[in-house]
């Protein structure tokens, strides 16, 4: 294996910029941060524009930061640059800084911006190593309202250190299992015995003892010794374990940051039997990670025992063909049943479809024989949709048309991103971002789903402190909320009231859950017709599955309105069955009695044909299913895409689809929707079976539009 990776980097990175796409060629993917951002291009050069209608409450809240991935050694003379310009005269602080909690700065300063294009520059010397992965550069620009323009950004440091080795590197070396390097943790805290094991090239492996059917992977785990190194961002992280489990217990494989929101570069399950075998996984990293500040950990659920033998992992740099590492997750998780398909064909037909008639008469009203019919469907009544970020579905570029299309093809339904979550920006959004975004989908006949009102957890809590009273915190919550119905009152079909109310508790903990319900009341005394939901994942995972079902019954007890149940579902192995999901989806109904939406759906798989497999019949389990309304994937293309790094889109980066696109496309577009032309009979008319949506319809010139939401409509052309 290290023959065909090995090879050595420069070890210099001697005047290259260190940020990737300082000059907004691209999408701005590679960019984190918060606020309305908007690629927009002047000439031959682009440039962020970011649009402030109120002051932040802090100059962070609207910002731009991407981590280098190099090290800079100490004493190194660093230089940012970029250009800038407001007609309302903004600042702006560039800066080198942690990546992480707490955000030490190490070269920072202020600039106030004109109305023209000036070049800006400041140049420190850094007193102290700063690891790979381990800094960003960041631009803060949330100290007014006004408007603002970045272009041309760039980090020059003579001497840092983009590697001074071979690939592969060592981030955990050769584990034996012994006794210091095993931690159990989480709720459910496993026991670990290390024992002689002879054979697979180690001589000791751990038992570990599982008793965990908890709410989440992490209730119970074990973590690892302090690592040996780091990786880089979209370099090959490549882990490998030996386990055994004749309890068959689930192990998740983790590689992830050390500090909240403990982003994965690898988050694998396996499902290891009673015969040792070595599990083999490798990923890109979606993000940079130094030694200290990255941690590897193994997640388990279920009950009895399970045997660890030895853990490896490595970078192999970011030159590496995916499909030429060996990979092992275990046996073939999943055959396509094409009997099961064959039924469910025909549940889908009893379900989704009805009898259409279709009358032709002449001005008389005297019914017109052999007339020619085109029937043609324009959506469906089903809700097919996908999140997107507003910043790319209305980038003025390829990758914008690209977005723009892709969701005129496959939606009837967006989510924008994280764009309406709380910490997703602020009021000022709405004006030139948010309702520009809606005034879209609404002219090309798609609807809004409002994700989401409050999530639980501080950090997603902008302008919560953890300090503030009760009293003070529920203040808060209620303002927001009454502003956010508001502002959106009439225009999203549904939102997602509360999020994830099962993991994320601290906010609830501290104002009482009493409050919990109390959001839905105001949401629906503000915006009557608007349905509510309440929205949760892990539904596979039994004890979390019956937690979030207690969340959403804890409204109808109360008599607060509450409409549908959301399932996330994002998904990869180990398989959830079609029979598995409609028994999930029945028991929530069933203990709810809501409907159901799939709302945030992936399956991660870098195996083109499971994914394809699994993504279809997930789709045809969800659309036969009675109680489920409607699936909204999290995102299809790779480079805007939360779960790339696990293989979770279905459009590669250069815009060519995976086939699970291609099969959800035949799905949504062919078998699943109706297109034809036929000629009536001697009464003038035409019947056909056809899937519930809207239509139009056109014989002898004349042509309408008609709602076929239910058997038995009858349109007629006169």
């Amino acid at each position: 294996m290290t023959s065909l990776i090995a090879f050595v980097a420069l070890a210099i990175q001697t005047s290259s910029n260190l940020v990737v796409n300082g000059s907004f060629t691209d999408s701005i993917s590679e960019w984190q941060g918060s606020g309305a951002k908007q690629v927009l291009n002047e000439g031959a050069t682009n440039f962020v524009r970011m649009v402030i209608k109120s002051k932040p409450a802090q100059p962070y809240d609207v910002m731009m930061s991407q981590p280098l991935n190099a090290q800079l050694p100490s004493g190194s003379e660093v230089t940012l640059e970029f250009e800038g310009r407001s007609s309302t005269g903004n600042r702006v602080s560039a800066m080198i800084e942690d990546a992480g909690q707490p955000y030490n700065k190490y070269i920072q300063s202020f600039f106030d911006l004109g109305p023209t294009w000036k070049s800006f520059a400041v140049k420190g010397k850094l007193s102290k190593d700063l690891e790979y992965g381990a800094t960003q550069f960041t631009l803060h620009c949330g100290f007014s309202a006004g408007t603002l323009d970045i272009r041309n950004v760039k980090v020059i440091c003579p001497n840092a250190k983009v590697t001074n080795e071979t690939y592969p590197q060592t981030i955990l070396k050769p584990m034996q299992g012994s006794p210091p390097v095993w931690i159990g943790e989480g709720k459910a805290k496993p026991s670990t015995k290390f024992g002689t094991v002879i054979g697979n090239g180690f001589s000791g492996a751990t038992t570990v003892t599982v008793d965990s059917v908890g709410n989440n992977p992490w209730d119970c785990q074990v973590s690892t010794s302090p690592l040996e190194g780091g990786i880089q961002k979209n370099s090959i992280a490549y882990m490998k374990v030996w386990l055994r489990s004749s309890d068959k217990v689930s192990v998740s494989m983790v590689y992830e940051q050390k500090v909240a929101p403990n982003t994965k570069n690898i988050f694998e399950t396996v499902m290891p039997d009673e015969t040792w075998r070595q599990y083999m996984v490798a990923a890109p990293a979606s993000i940079s990670l130094s030694k200290d500040s990255g941690q590897v950990k193994l997640f388990f659920s279920g009950k009895g025992t399970v045997e660890i033998g030895n853990l490896t992992l490595e970078s192999l740099g970011p030159k590496v063909d995916l499909t030429k590492i060996p990979q092992y997750l275990g046996p073939n998780p999943y055959v396509v049943d094409k009997k099961w398909r064959q039924t469910n064909d025909a549940q889908v037909a009893k379900l989704r479809s009805g009898l259409l008639t279709v009358l032709v008469t002449d001005a008389k009203g005297k019914p017109k024989k052999n007339a020619l019919v085109r029937v043609q469907q324009q959506t469906q009544k089903f809700r097919f949709g996908t999140a997107i970020p507003i910043a790319l579905l209305m980038q003025e570029d390829k990758d914008g048309d690209q977005i723009r299309q892709t969701i005129k093809r496959l939606c009837n339904t967006v989510t924008f991103g994280n764009d309406l979550k709380w910490n997703g920006g602020g009021p000022e959004l709405f004006p030139d971002w948010i309702y520009p975004a809606y005034a879209w989908i609404q002219k090309n006949g798609i609807e809004l789903r409002g994700h989401n009102l409050v999530w639980g957890s501080y950090q997603n809590l902008p302008a919560v402190d953890k300090t503030w009273s009760k009293e003070k915190t529920w203040d808060a919550v209620k303002t927001h909320v009454e502003d956010y119905a508001t502002r959106m009152k009439g225009k999203p079909y549904v939102w997602d009231v509360v999020n994830e109310a099962v993991s994320e508790t601290e906010l609830w903990e501290k104002i009482g859950w009493d409050k919990f319900v109390e959001v839905f009341r105001i949401v629906r005394r503000i915006d009557p017709t608007v349905k509510l939901c309440y929205n949760d994942y892990n539904m596979n995972v039994t004890g979390h599955r019956e937690a979030a079902i207690g969340r959403a019954n804890s409204v109808r007890s109360a008599g607060a309105p509450i409409d549908i149940f959301g399932d996330q579902a994002h998904l990869s192995r180990p398989i959830v069955t079609p029979a598995q999901l409609n028994a999930i989806w029945d028991e929530i109904n069933a203990k709810t009695g809501l409907p159901i939406e799939i709302t945030e759906f992936d399956f991660s798989s870098f195996d083109d044909q499971l994914q394809a497999d699994y993504v279809e019949d997930f789709y045809r389990a969800a659309y036969a299913h009675p109680k489920v309304e409607g699936i909204v994937m999290w995102g299809f293309w790779e480079k805007d895409h939360w779960k790339a790094a696990q293989g979770g889109h279905m459009i590669r980066a250069d815009w060519s689809w995976r086939p699970a696109m291609k099969a959800l496309d035949n799905l949504i577009n062919q078998r699943w929707k109706t297109n034809i032309t036929l000629r009536t009979n001697a009464k003038g008319e035409v019947k056909l079976p056809a899937f519930y949506g809207k239509y139009e319809i056109a014989a002898g010139g004349k042509s309408l539009k008609v709602n076929h939401l239910a058997a038995g409509t009858v349109a007629r052309i006169r």
